[in-house]
Formats: C-alpha cells, sequence, structure tokens
C-alpha cells in the first residue's frame, strides 16, 4: 500500500554506584532530555545513569515498530529520537493518516486487539532516516523508580491527541486550499524554520501524503497547492519542502474556522 508513496519519496540494570551500562546503550535522558525536565536533585544523574536504552537506526521507507520490541504488555513502545514518520491506517479503503517525529512514542497495536470491519491495517512510513529508542520490559521496570519521566511521557500522549484533534478539524473545513493552508501552518508550528522572508517547512511532503492528511484526493490537492503558489501564500521549493511567506491575515483566517470546529 506504501509502494506509490515509497517512489515520492533492553536493558535497564540496578541502580548502584557499581554498575556500568553496556556498550550498546545510551542514556535515554541524553538522547531526549525534556524527558528529565521534572526529575530534581540527586535523581537527575541517577536517571541518566539507570535509564539505558539501544538507539536504533531506522532506513527510510516502511517500517514495522512492533518488530522491535517483545510483544510483552509491559514494553511501552518506540520512542522517535529524531526523523519523521507517517502512520496510515484505512477507513472503507479510505486512507487516513498523521505525522511523528522526535519525542512522540509509538506504541504498536497488539495483535489480539479488535479491529472495526470498516478499518484496515495500520501501516508505518519513514519519511527520512529515523533513530529511535525501542521502551521495552525492562526499562519499563526501571522507570516505575522515576515517575516523573512516566508523567513527562503521558503528556507526551495527551499532546499527539491535542494535534489530531487540530488535524481532524482541518480535514472538515470547506475547500480544499483553506484546509492545506491552514495544515501546512499547524505543521510548520512544530517544525518550522523561520527565515527573513517567512517560514519554511522542512518535511518532503507529496500531494499524495498531503491529501492523506487533509482527506483530499491528490489530484485535487495538486489544483489547490497551484492556486495558493499563484496567489503567493504557499510554495513548494525544488527539494520537495515547502514554504509559507509571511502573510499573517491569511493565516489568521485560515486559522479561525480551526477554533470553531473545535470548540463546536
Amino acid at each position: 500500500m506504501w509502494r506509490e508513496q515509497i517512489d515520492e519519496v533492553h536493558g535497564a540494570a540496578p541502580a548502584d554506584d557499581t554498575w556500568n551500562p553496556r556498550r550498546d546503550t545510551e542514556a535515554l535522558l541524553d538522547l531526549d532530555p525534556e524527558l528529565g525536565t521534572l526529575v530534581r536533585g540527586e535523581r537527575v544523574e541517577r536517571a541518566r545513569r539507570d535509564l539505558q536504552v539501544q538507539l536504533r537506526a531506522i532506513a527510510r521507507g516502511p517500517f514495522e515498530p512492533g518488530a522491535l520490541l517483545t510483544r510483552s504488555a509491559a514494553d511501552i513502545g518506540v520512542l522517535i529520537v529524531s526523523g519523521v514518520v507517517m502512520r496510515q491506517t484505512d477507513i472503507h479503503r479510505e486512507p487516513s493518516g498523521e505525522l511523528l517525529g522526535p519525542g512522540d512514542l509509538i506504541r504498536p497495536t497488539p495483535r489480539d486487539a479488535p479491529v472495526e470491519s470498516f478499518q484496515g491495517d495500520t501501516q508505518w512510513l519513514a519519511l527520512t532516516p529515523l533513530k529511535v529508542a525501542p521502551i521495552g520490559t525492562p526499562v519499563t521496570v526501571t522507570l516505575c523508580r522515576y515517575p516523573e519521566v512516566l508523567v513527562t511521557l503521558m503528556e507526551r500522549v495527551e499532546a499527539r491527541a491535542r494535534r489530531l484533534t487540530v488535524t481532524q478539524g482541518i480535514s472538515q473545513l470547506t475547500g480544499v486550499e483553506l484546509r492545506l493552508e491552514t495544515l501546512l501552518w499547524h505543521l510548520a508550528d512544530r517544525w518550522g524554520k523561520v527565515t527573513p522572508g517567512g517560514v519554511l517547512l522542512p518535511l518532503d511532503l507529496s500531494h499524495r501524503m498531503l491529501g492523506i492528511l487533509v482527506g483530499a484526493r491528490r489530484p485535487t490537492v495538486s489544483t489547490a497547492a497551484a492556486l495558493l503558489a499563484a496567489q503567493g501564500r504557499v510554495s513548494r521549493l525544488a527539494d520537495g519542502t515547502w514554504f509559507l511567506p509571511n502573510a499573517e491575515p491569511e493565516r489568521s483566517i485560515a486559522r479561525q474556522p480551526i477554533e470553531v470546529a473545535i470548540a463546536g
């Protein structure tokens, strides 16, 4: 199912002073320092020492997060350290998707989990080379000694839920041009890089992928992108990334229906 898009595109250990981490592991708090935000005092260094994970490199293309875990109920999931992932699920054979990035936690669906009759399999696509840290059962056991880190992970899950609410609202807007422009600004809030002339969105997102995210067909997205480009509101660069010129009035107009959609 990803073929067309491709073409476009454990280690816990006792907390004592004599323990040395395995050579093939790295400190979780070094890979993702924000996870240690709530940890205080001498616990910071202990958490850094105790919470050791294996860093795995994933090539661009389809991948299976579940293959990085043991399928134990105590496996927390796969933490994205760097890179961008697209998750796709088909509903009545129509694709729906979301983008995940650094700090997001992927928890694969259990094999025996019930699936709606209209729902297709979930598929994962690495849009860029990835670095991920599987958080399996041994790390989970150690995390229980550091609830502050677990709280931060839970906050990440809640943040992802909020982003999904926004993207759902975007997909319900009237007019694909409005959906597309609003989605790009939404993504720019997380991944954008401010330049003197506007915001660079360094994501190579094809019209097909954008269509999945906004609930539209690729030809319709191509037409909408051309219209936005002609109006100087959005442009796609030669490397496939996107640029949003400074246009605060248009951005404000584009964002207003989102607030209404969420509030309603």
